[in-house]
């Protein structure tokens, strides 16, 4: 049985409803003339035969798939891979919660899911108590009565929790931070399994496009964030669940390549999915441009035009809370944050777009929080209670444990690069054979490093006189030196290289 990619589209999104579907609604939503989709509908009737009536239609109602003796009669062929019998556990109740939540308020029943997913109701009815708990913590309800299952609670809270489950779980975590901005094959893949592969191929192209033209260049993760976002949009647009608009006005400051990418998203995705944008959803993805880092600008040149413009309040906020947290970390962690010009300047390009986030609750999903949480736990952790006070002392709306996450790579960047690049002289006592042994294993620990020499203590002295040295390695007990000084074994192991770096970290 072979079926065209046209007809596969049809069958994927009948198979996204219970409801009949009119061939005009599928036109306007596929992007076919309403003529192709009934000749690709009398096309897949006669693929898989006239008399098995897959596919049913109702007078005035249009089309419904026939889930039962769909599945049936592809089981039987066994020429079709049937991945819902290969998830785990965890894998089905994601996919089952993301289903209620794009569908919400639409519910299904428990034999729908005990069918779709070759396991007994009794296993679902577990699935959907775990699901009740995890709705639970951001304020959404799971109701079940004699009308089926459904989720219920406000389209915001909806849409936060759809983003953060999809970037946590259906998203590749190998490929969170694309080089070109752009989304890799296999997310793509994994957008297609929930939604319309055709919608998230024209998003897609939507928003590649805009940045084509207007040259506004989205870092990772608001690319992936907005990609995410602008996908639950249109489906829940198109259930009639619209976002509501703000109570204040939005940000003036926008500058004329943001707004052109704006501008740029909006007419592509009207023209290519038929429909019209709401005012609140156009309102939303102004917020979250201006809410975001882009680097269609030089760092430099972003620093420059702050440093010589700090009239905004804004401005005079982020600098504030920077000051504020390289000197709490240095007090906190015992290593000197304030003499760092990369940690500030890489600071500020993130606190700024961080306070709009915050005043317009804008959540942006960080799929390493789990990693640099066990990675860097001080780091994390004095963030989080510095953070604290930083959030008071400004009345700002609380922080998530993702943005702090980010702004803990900046630090741990700032103590790895506080080891790296570092002229070294190696000092040892012993023969000839033993210092090749130590330089060799100091080069392999710290591969950056340039070693300027390795000597003998007897010729310390006049050596440091005219080289230009960060650092001594010495296995043996020296004089008083300018440079400092670090007793290492011959054979530096493990703990020498711990010691190492806690000496340059404290620096």
């Amino acid at each position: 049985m072979r079926i065209s990619k046209r007809q596969e589209i049809i069958i994927n999104h009948l198979l996204r409803s219970d409801e009949y579907i009119t061939a005009k609604k599928m036109s306007e939503r596929l992007g076919m003339s309403e003529k192709t989709v009934y000749r690709e509908i009398n096309s897949i009737k006669h693929i898989f035969g006239f008399e098995k009536d897959i596919i049913e239609k109702k007078a005035g109602s249009g089309y419904k798939l026939n889930y039962k003796k769909y599945i049936q009669y592809i089981s039987e062929l066994g020429n079709v891979e049937d991945s819902a019998r290969e998830l785990t556990i965890e894998d089905r109740r994601t996919d089952i919660i993301i289903d209620l939540l794009v569908h919400s308020p639409q519910g299904t029943s428990i034999n729908k899911l005990s069918n779709k997913y070759y396991v007994s109701p009794a296993s679902i009815v577990k699935d959907l108590n775990e699901i009740e708990q995890q709705l639970a913590k951001y304020d959404l309800k799971l109701s079940r009565d004699s009308c089926g299952t459904n989720v219920v609670g406000s389209e915001e809270q909806i849409r936060q929790v759809l983003v953060k489950i999809i970037n946590l779980n259906v998203l590749d975590s190998r490929a969170e931070m694309y080089e070109d901005n752009q989304l890799s094959q296999s997310d793509f893949q994994n957008f297609s399994k929930h939604f319309d592969e055709l919608d998230v191929g024209i998003i897609k192209k939507s928003l590649d496009s805009a940045r084509q033209l207007s040259g506004f260049i989205l870092e990772n993760p608001y690319y992936i964030n907005l990609f995410t976002h602008l996908l639950i949009a249109v489906q829940r647009i198109r259930a009639g669940k619209i976002k509501k608009g703000l109570t204040e006005p939005v940000l003036t400051e926008v500058d004329t390549k943001e707004i052109n990418f704006q501008k740029e998203i909006i007419r592509q995705m009207e023209a290519s999915l038929n429909l019209s944008l709401p005012a609140a959803e156009k309102e939303y993805i102004q917020l979250f441009l201006t809410s975001s880092r882009n680097t269609e600008e030089s760092q430099e040149r972003k620093m420059e035009l702050f440093l010589n413009d700090q009239k905004d309040d804004q401005k005079k906020a982020a600098i504030d809370i920077i000051y504020s947290l390289t000197e709490a970390m240095t007090l906190a962690i015992g290593t000197n944050f304030n003499d760092d010009k990369i940690l500030k300047e890489t600071l500020y390009l993130h606190i700024k777009p961080l306070l709009n986030r915050l005043k317009y609750q804008i959540d942006i999903v960080n799929p390493l929080t789990t990693k640099i949480k066990e990675e860097f736990p001080e780091i994390f952790n004095e963030l989080q209670i510095i953070m604290a006070g930083i959030i008071l002392k400004h009345s700002m709306n609380r922080i998530s444990e993702d943005e702090i996450a980010y702004i803990a790579l900046y630090f741990q960047s700032s103590l790895e690069r506080k080891v790296k690049q570092k002229n070294v002289l190696i000092v040892c006592s012993t023969g000839i054979g033993t210092s090749h042994l130590l330089e060799n294993r100091v080069k392999k620990a710290f591969p950056d490093w340039n070693i300027v020499d390795v000597v003998s203590s007897s010729k310390v002295k006049s050596f440091t006189e005219k080289a230009t040295i960060d650092l001594i390695l010495s296995t043996v007990k020296l004089e008083a030196s300018y440079f400092p000084v670090i007793i290492v074994n011959v054979f530096f192991g493990a703990k020498d290289i711990d010691n190492v770096k806690k000496f340059l970290e404290k620096k």
